[in-house]
């Protein structure tokens, strides 16, 4: 498990676009979709924060309702505060 400043290094790779967004998460294999926000977020990487119950390894679909679009993903990091994961996007070019 990474501590949070473990999140927001890997969300703070230089030269990629950040944009904060409301998203939906999907976690695979489940029916319902939790409000989320994107806090920080890269070519590869983001930091979202949720109240849906992520755990490490666990697969994803993140919806960005404003653009209509979506990709996979897997939450790869969780930080000490229970809300804030890193998710490493699967097609972030589908945003």
């Amino acid at each position: 498990m990474r501590s949070a400043k473990g999140i927001n290094e890997l969300a703070n790779i230089p030269g990629d676009t950040r944009v904060s967004a409301e998203l939906l998460i999907e976690i695979q294999g489940e029916r319902f979709a939790y409000a989320g926000e994107a806090i920080d977020w890269n070519a590869r990487l983001a930091l979202i924060r949720t109240s849906a119950p992520l755990a490490v390894g666990t697969e994803v679909t993140i919806h960005v309702p404003r653009t209509g679009r979506s990709t996979p993903g897997l939450i790869v990091s969780k930080a000490r505060e229970l809300s804030h994961f890193g998710v490493a996007l699967a097609a972030p070019d589908s945003f």
